[in-house]
């Protein structure tokens, strides 16, 4: 099972980080940045059931970091979800073949 802190700071603001989360709401949910309850939510299982992998619950995982330093930084000015998708995979691709661990 993979492990993350329980909570990170973004900006000054200590962020809780839920893994495993289960979206009631709905399962087209993988993550999920919640600004007022102060929160980031990472589901293991995919819609269909199956357990995600490492690697996309670390995707989803900068990803919804993203969305938090975008909110914490620019306020009302967001980046669009293909922005962010960009980002992610980017600073993904960077930090792995730099040899970080995750």
């Amino acid at each position: 099972m993979i492990k993350f802190p329980k909570t990170i700071k973004v900006g000054g603001r200590t962020v809780t980080i839920i893994y495993p989360y289960i979206f009631n709401e709905s399962d087209e949910y993988c993550g999920q940045a919640d600004y007022q309850k102060g929160e980031i939510r990472i589901a293991k299982f995919s819609r269909n059931g199956a357990a995600r992998s490492d690697e996309d619950i670390t995707l989803t995982l900068i990803h919804e970091l993203i969305h938090w330093i975008c909110n914490v930084y620019t306020g009302e000015k967001q980046f669009e979800e293909l922005q962010i998708h960009g980002l992610t995979q980017g600073l993904y691709q960077v930090l792995k073949d730099s040899g970080l661990k995750f």
